[in-house]
């Protein structure tokens, strides 16, 4: 692919003056609805269209509309929690509604395929912020005084690039790049291939530093934030615009940019979505593997999305931190919910099953006081299978393990031990858990999310990289 056909892409994402009209139309009416709401309340905000929308950089067919409204300063934060989030749903009536969650609430809603984040935040100055959303709309002015119709095109490009490699979304679920990140990626280095070509180069540690508020002196920067990637945020210099993103996505960036640069192709920014395979088609995956799988399947307790997904992937981690603490070896483990019905962590194991009896090595027997303590410990001790007994020069036992099914050990367990699963979960898990191993995790398979999901787990491999296979069979 050359520049002529990212140009055949642009054709793809670009919003049709149709779309446009829509998304503003809409734009403005809910921005008069809630501003009209909050002056009915007493509140004279400056309510306000930002975001991707503002900017004129969002995908056909997926605007963003983000209200904010700019509430002064004197404004109670409790009143953001309840009283505004009143008024947003009064004007979005008729919208499908989810709060979210961010510093504070906000409101989400979706009406005919346009989601509208209705948000608080409050008028202050640069570095005066009282909540973490008061920066929104100086990111929406810095980005509007450096945009030119060119580069309103490299960034849907990088957007649609993140996007179709599964790299795209700052909330919690993904841990990708926001949007935002994408426009100042674009900006700093000037276009959709210039951020591939020096992104294909990135090195730990990364800084980049647009308005260079540590240059000459880097290392205050990467001591103030730890995390894979920094990008100071333009408009405050205390923020890495970049926080959000996990290791994982960020080296699936730069890998993807490699992919791309040696042999571009459509299929990074519109991969191929495979059909669920069903339930047979999983189970002869999960047989021919020759490990173990668990899945932990329950109804997600009611949350906002990024609350939610937080404490999944802190349940996630702490099952496999006992399981490993029960000495089962634990391969690869991932969570997957549709947010409302069902959430599902997933385990392979080398096996789930442990050997019955396991060797434990004593100190040496010249060792005259640990060898009595030793001794006194597991003579007579009814854990003992064999032994005490020396070998060579030190004293051995052969202990029973007790259960060494990890499907068995996990429902004996959860709910009776602490185990550091978060609590709204836990309570989740009592009422509604079930636990499933192997080709039991199959029955799982009859939602095509869950199904894709599995296989995707499976797979591991993203449809990018197969793109650059040479040695796949044509």
């Amino acid at each position: 692919m050359v520049q002529e056909e990212e140009k055949q892409i642009l054709e793809k994402i670009t919003p049709t003056e149709e779309e446009r009209r829509l998304v503003y139309g809409i734009a403005e009416e809910v921005r008069r609805r809630v501003e009209e709401e909050l002056r009915a309340l007493g509140v004279e905000a400056e309510v306000r269209v930002e975001g991707s929308v503002a900017k004129d950089t969002w995908l056909r067919g997926d605007a963003d509309i983000d209200i904010f409204a700019l509430l002064p300063p004197e404004t109670p934060k409790e009143f953001l929690k309840t009283r505004f989030l009143d008024a947003a749903r009064k004007a979005t009536k008729g919208y499908r509604q989810v709060e979210r969650w961010a510093e504070h609430p906000y409101l989400e809603c979706t009406l005919d395929g346009i989601r509208l984040n209705i948000v608080p935040c409050y008028k202050t100055r640069p570095g005066k912020w009282i909540s973490a959303t008061d920066r929104t709309p100086y990111h929406t002015e810095y980005v509007l005084k450096r945009l030119n119709e060119g580069l309103k095109a490299e960034i849907r490009l990088l957007k649609a690039f993140m996007k179709g490699i599964g790299c795209y979304g700052a909330e919690i679920r993904i841990g990708g790049f926001s949007g935002y990140l994408c426009e100042l990626l674009t900006l700093n280095y000037g276009g959709f291939r210039q951020t591939l070509e020096e992104a294909s180069e990135w090195r730990p540690p990364i800084l980049i530093d647009i308005e260079g508020y540590y240059e000459g002196h880097p290392e205050d920067a990467l001591e103030l934030f730890q995390h894979p990637i920094i990008v100071v945020d333009p408009v405050d210099e205390a923020r890495n615009a970049a926080s959000a993103v996990k290791p994982k996505r960020l080296w699936e960036f730069v890998s993807a940019a490699r992919q791309y640069l040696k042999k571009p192709s459509q299929i990074f920014f519109f991969p191929r979505e495979k059909p669920a395979p069903k339930p047979e088609q999983v189970r002869k995956k999960l047989l021919a593997r020759g490990t173990s799988h668990i899945a932990l399947a329950f109804r997600p307790p009611k949350a906002p999305p990024d609350i939610l997904w937080g404490q999944l992937f802190k349940a996630e981690q702490a099952v496999c931190r006992f399981l490993k603490r029960k000495e089962y070896r634990v391969l690869r483990s991932a969570c997957w919910s549709d947010e409302e019905k069902q959430a599902v962590l997933v385990y392979e194991l080398e096996s789930r099953r442990l050997p019955a009896i396991k060797r434990h090595v004593g100190p040496p027997v010249w060792m005259t006081q640990h060898s009595q303590q030793f001794l006194e410990k597991y003579l007579g001790n009814k854990e003992v299978a064999t032994g005490p007994v020396i070998e060579e020069d030190r004293w051995v036992v052969y202990l029973k393990t007790g259960r060494t099914d990890a499907k068995s050990v996990l429902k004996q367990t959860i709910g009776k031990e602490k185990m550091g699963i978060p609590k709204a979960i836990l309570e989740s898990m009592k009422k509604t858990l079930k636990i499933h191993a192997d080709e039991e995790i199959c029955i799982l398979c009859e939602n095509a999310e869950f199904s894709r999901f599995l296989d995707e787990f499976l797979v591991g491999r993203p449809s990018w990289l197969e793109h650059n296979n040479t040695n796949r069979k044509t």
